[in-house]
């Protein structure tokens, strides 16, 4: 139950992080704000540069960012966070029926347990009234040895 509950948490935080990924890699803008290419800073300091000096071009310059290095990157992370979800869904499948064959062969030692009992007490219920019927019968007819 408590392995079922850790990985219920994990698959949580791993969907999180592949809806994250998924939402970064169809943004631009996102990337964009990422400043994780090289090209991008390099652009962006000849930029900065350009309005030191009052280069009235760089205000209208627009900065193109080629992304797809870093979305090949993103990509392929998100490709083994969801190979993770199917190996965290295959566990937990794996976990449910572990607990399952667990529950089914504790009640068969519960249920043969309780045959045991239940044939312990009939046989001593056996004994029992053999050994009154047997003193009845003895006392009846008066042979009974147990008299002094």
């Amino acid at each position: 139950m408590e392995l079922t509950t850790e990985l219920l948490e994990l698959q949580d935080q791993t969907n999180q992080l592949n809806t994250a990924l998924t939402h970064l890699l169809e943004s631009d803008v996102e990337l964009d704000r990422l400043n994780l290419t090289q090209r991008y800073l390099q652009k962006r300091q000849r930029q900065e540069k350009r309005s030191l000096y009052g280069d009235d071009q760089a205000d209208e310059e627009a900065i193109e960012i080629d992304h797809s290095e870093v979305e090949m990157i993103l990509e392929h992370y998100r490709k083994h966070v969801a190979d993770l979800l199917s190996s965290i869904k295959r566990l937990e499948n794996k976990v449910t029926i572990c607990e399952k064959m667990t529950a089914i062969n504790l009640n068969c030692a519960r249920n043969r347990i309780m045959q045991t009992e239940l044939k312990v007490g009939i046989a001593y219920v056996s004994l029992s009234s053999s050994l009154f019927l047997t003193f009845i019968f003895c006392w009846k007819i008066g042979h009974c040895r147990w008299r002094h």
